[in-house]
């Protein structure tokens, strides 16, 4: 459900993941960018476990031209090949739901098991033929309770 991926990021009638007190935030080297050094950066600040990469889809063309320092591309190895959606090992999903590029979280590197949702009623779907009957129309209605917010309530800190 889309309306539920845009809360869980974004937060209004969940508490949203981005700007979250938990949350770390990482510069970045240039602020419409995104690149191996600070995703580099943002993987060496992250303690969880089950990290999962989410990026504004806009973002996919930094990834896949990402280079080392002797210029050689490091997320695609080939281009006849499909893409592999794994950046250092854990897995990349896209998400329109993220602020514009270059805005705090269009890209996340986030722990969704730190992430408590909480489903209060199941979805359910309604129809009515009568309020439309002489168009010829059907009405539904969808409708689910649902609360959600981070475990942590400040970001972990390290032993030393």
């Amino acid at each position: 459900v889309d309306w539920v991926d845009y809360q869980i990021f974004n937060g209004s009638s969940l508490t949203g993941i981005i700007g979250h007190g938990s949350c770390v935030n990482v510069f970045r080297n240039a602020a419409n960018d995104f690149n191996y050094v600070d995703a580099a950066k943002m993987l060496s600040r992250h303690v969880g476990k089950n990290k999962v990469w989410v990026i504004h889809p806009y973002h996919w063309e930094n990834l896949l031209n990402f280079q080392s320092s002797l210029g050689q591309l490091v997320y695609v190895q080939n281009a006849n090949g499909a893409i592999v959606p794994m950046l250092f090992g854990y897995p990349v999903m896209q998400s329109q739901f993220l602020p514009a590029v270059g805005s705090e979280g269009d890209v996340c590197l986030v722990d969704l098991d730190k992430y408590l949702l909480g489903v209060n009623k199941e979805i359910t779907i309604d129809a009515s033929p009568h309020f439309k009957f002489t168009s010829d129309l059907t009405v539904y209605r969808v409708s689910m309770r649902l609360g959600g917010k981070p475990i942590l309530t400040a970001p972990i800190t390290l032993a030393d």
